[in-house]
């Protein structure tokens, strides 16, 4: 018996055009939080139509809180098929993969750093998780494994860059748990871009190189932000063309297209031993530093009545599960 992915491919394709000389991709933070971004609706239907006229095949979403608005997008693009996990009673990650051809196979994860607190109620961190979408699909060249993830972001008065770290490190596992020996694409707001000590190491961590600047030049670009913080990210040294995308109306984020060469189906995850070794050590060193950091604030609050058992309860919760971090990372030294 066929396959199921050859089957849904062959049906999905009865009377399309030949094979694609190359596969069309897009990252793109669609800036959703209801009552917090401006004109929803209206930017919803304006990025559906963006990525219907830019011809895209593969499209990476992330902000789509609500359900009802990542059907609306998806419904502007063309795309038939979509991979997300439906809120229920939690905003999940609000993560959305649309994709031309069948997806077969779908799993979404949570993050496992500690929310952070109140103050970011209306910047979409308080509430919803964070973590990563993964979405099997079966391309015309073979199956392929797309990833849409969406780190912490940093604020004036606070930064995350241990904890993006953390995160960017739950997700390279995931990558080598999920597409061990398979083709795959990275897409998403990782909140931190080259010269980040996070977001370097999450490159070495895989493998990875960056279309959007080969030889760690950038090619792309964001004028709206200092760093490019949005990616699109292959295995290997694969040659592929990049390049800024959409109105900025549309959100306060820019989308980043590339267009991946057939050779991305025969790449692999293949991190250089050294680079990656040195990564894992960073990642061991760098939350048993935080640890200590935490269990000593969780020790220093403990005195204030009320106030001080709510933080170090807090603290505490953060450090278990950093240590949890830290013995993954030390796992996959040995």
């Amino acid at each position: 018996m066929a396959p199921l992915s050859s089957l849904l491919l062959a049906a999905s394709l009865a009377g399309a055009a030949e094979t694609p000389e190359t596969i069309k991709v897009v990252t793109f933070n669609a800036a959703g939080i209801p009552l917090v971004h401006p004109r929803l609706g209206a930017r919803l239907q304006g990025s559906g139509k963006a990525i219907a006229d830019g011809g895209f095949d593969i499209a990476g979403l992330q902000e789509l809180w609500r359900d009802k608005d990542s059907a609306s997008l998806a419904a502007a693009s063309g795309l038939p098929h979509a991979a997300r996990l439906h809120r229920r009673l939690a905003f999940r990650t609000g993560l959305t993969i649309l994709s031309r051809w069948p997806i077969v196979r779908t799993e979404e994860r949570a993050f496992s750093t500690v929310r952070p607190s109140l103050r970011h109620l209306f910047q979409g961190e308080t509430v919803p998780s964070k973590g990563f979408l993964f979405a099997r699909i079966a391309t015309p060249w073979g199956e392929l494994d797309a990833y849409d993830a969406h780190t912490l972001a940093d604020y004036r008065e606070t930064k995350y860059r241990l904890l993006r770290l953390t995160e960017l490190f739950e997700l390279a596992e995931g990558v080598l748990e999920l597409s061990p020996d398979r083709p795959f694409v990275i897409l998403g707001d990782l909140n931190s871009g080259h010269g980040d000590r996070e977001y370097d190491l999450f490159l070495d961590l895989l493998g990875l190189s960056d279309p959007c600047a080969p030889k760690g030049l950038e090619a792309c670009g964001d004028p709206r932000r200092a760093k490019r913080i949005d990616h699109a990210l292959v295995p290997g040294r694969l040659a592929a063309n990049a390049a800024r995308v959409f109105d900025d109306s549309l959100s306060d984020h820019s989308g980043y297209a590339v267009q991946l060469p057939r050779a991305l189906l025969s790449s692999r995850a293949k991190p250089d031993p050294a680079r990656r070794a040195a990564a894992l050590r960073a990642v061991v060193e760098e939350t048993s530093a935080a640890i200590e950091r935490l269990e000593g604030e969780g020790r220093r609050a403990s005195w204030i009545p009320f106030y001080g058992a709510f933080v170090s309860a807090r603290y505490a919760r953060q450090a278990a599960r950093l240590k949890a971090v830290r013995e993954r990372a030390a796992s996959a030294r040995r």
